[in-house]
């Protein structure tokens, strides 16, 4: 924002209006994208697949997933698992 002479407030509106979302939220769906793929392709763990997709702990992670998917990563990796 200070390097384009502009307020954070301006940046994110702009990007709200181009996306349809806040430049937070598109940032959380694509580590839920992320999130997904490994819950599906690998073995890791809950714990492991959050520090890797820059969520905080795990805890954090489902919190998320739950607000963003409507259901727990684990949840999600038993209906998606074999598919």
């Amino acid at each position: 924002a200070i390097e384009l002479g502009t307020t954070l407030d301006y940046l994110n509106n702009m990007f709200s209006e181009r996306e349809g979302k806040s430049y937070y939220e598109y940032i959380i769906t694509k580590r839920i994208e992320i999130v997904k793929k490994l819950l599906v392709e690998t073995n890791s763990d809950e714990e492991l697949i959050a520090v890797q997709t820059g969520f905080d702990d795990s805890r954090q992670l489902r919190t998320y997933f739950k607000q963003f998917e409507n259901m727990f990563p684990h949840e999600y990796k038993a209906n998606y698992k074999f598919m």
